[in-house]
């Protein structure tokens, strides 16, 4: 697809090699994902591109996370990429499952 195309080479043009990419055509949209491992100055780094076009706009989001792990950026990235959709499409409400608390389980 040419989007996938696309993202592809915009990856390359970073100096990144594509490490997994995926493209939909779904709903009147269409979108290209595509996930890069590398380095940066002896620093891991994933990379994370996306295409999105509808019938009469497209988005890009373009985003690098380098150095070790870190679980706050790692939550933010994710709240961000959550809450990116089409506007007449928004995403399902998440069941959120409650555990018991650690003080109300009893040791047999």
């Amino acid at each position: 697809e040419i989007i996938a195309e696309t993202l592809n080479q915009l990856v390359k043009s970073n100096n990144l090699e594509p490490y997994n990419t995926q493209s939909t055509d779904k709903d009147g949209y269409k979108s290209a994902s595509s996930i890069s491992l590398s380095q940066r100055d002896g620093k891991p780094l994933i990379y994370n591109g996306q295409i999105w076009m509808g019938k009469k706009s497209m988005f890009t989001v373009e985003a690098e996370m380098v150095g070790a792990t870190n679980d706050e950026i790692e939550k933010t990235f994710v709240s961000i990429m959550k809450n990116t959709y089409p506007k007449d499409q928004p995403p399902k409400a998440e069941v959120v499952k409650e555990s018991a608390p650690a003080s109300a389980i009893k040791a047999k």
